[in-house]
């Protein structure tokens, strides 16, 4: 009797969380088929697929997503693979400043951020933003501890055998670890697709502008067409999240 009313009290709550979480979701799509009385989802999605500023958005959004998550792999899988299975000198000491500078807030670092892009001239450009938030060590953690859980005798037997660090990293180390970079992939796609403060801080041009700034000005503006520019700005993100689920057989054989 005890663990009926037990299990029944974490399902209303599992219930109450799901509602709490969602409910802002529903509402989004609630709000862009009715507005002011009047059902008009197809109106406000012609309008918007008619605004050059919405694919212009859209472009940018995906620019900076796509060559944020692709330029931290690289620096991810080697930095990672370096602190986990080689030994050298200050090893944990170097790990834990990469851990405290990913504790620090954005907003902390951006003036010196600013100072040092200014000082190379950097600013006003697409590659003030590529520059700080390529070499950020949210990768370089997961991986990391990720890395840590693979056993060490898979590496030292194809040392037996002769295979090269970069064979041992990309024919050995990758194909293993392929849904966790896919899942750290797709995180940091999403960090690029919604990055707002640093674009605001270093780029001035609004033709540079991606969706999540822009909706942040229609907020400003308290723009009609608001709640259907958000479904469009997450939906990109859910076909891409399928795809990377996909690519990295994210479905488990029972077998």
């Amino acid at each position: 009797m005890i663990e009926k009313m037990i299990s029944l009290a974490l399902k209303i709550m599992l219930l109450v969380f799901a509602v709490m979480i969602f409910s802002p979701v529903f509402l989004l799509i609630f709000t862009s088929v009715y507005k002011d009385g009047v059902f008009g989802f197809f109106g406000h999605i012609r309008f918007l697929l008619l605004s050059d500023h919405f694919y212009l958005g859209l472009k940018n959004s995906f620019l900076y997503a796509f060559v944020i998550s692709t330029g931290q792999l690289v620096p991810m899988i080697l930095m990672s693979f370096v602190f986990s299975k080689f030994k050298f000198k200050f090893k944990k000491t170097l790990y834990v400043l990469y851990a405290v500078i990913l504790l620090i807030p954005f907003q902390v670092l951006m003036l010196q951020n600013y100072y040092v892009l200014s000082l190379l001239k950097m600013t006003n450009r697409k590659i003030a933003v590529y520059a700080t938030q390529i070499f950020l060590p949210f990768g370089v953690i997961y991986f990391t501890q990720y890395l840590n859980t693979l056993p060490d005798n898979i590496i030292e037997a194809a040392q037996l055998d002769g295979a090269s660090t970069a064979k041992i990293v990309f024919k050995i180390i990758l194909p293993m670890a392929k849904k966790m970079i896919s899942v750290i992939f797709f995180l940091s796609f999403a960090d690029g697709w919604n990055i707002m403060e640093p674009v605001i801080m270093f780029i001035t041009d609004s033709g540079d502008f991606p969706l999540s700034v822009m909706m942040r000005e229609a907020i400003e503006q308290k723009s009609n067409y608001l709640s259907i520019a958000g479904i469009f700005c997450v939906l990109p993100l859910i076909i891409f999240f399928a795809l990377t689920n996909i690519v990295s057989g994210g479905r488990r054989n029972d077998d």
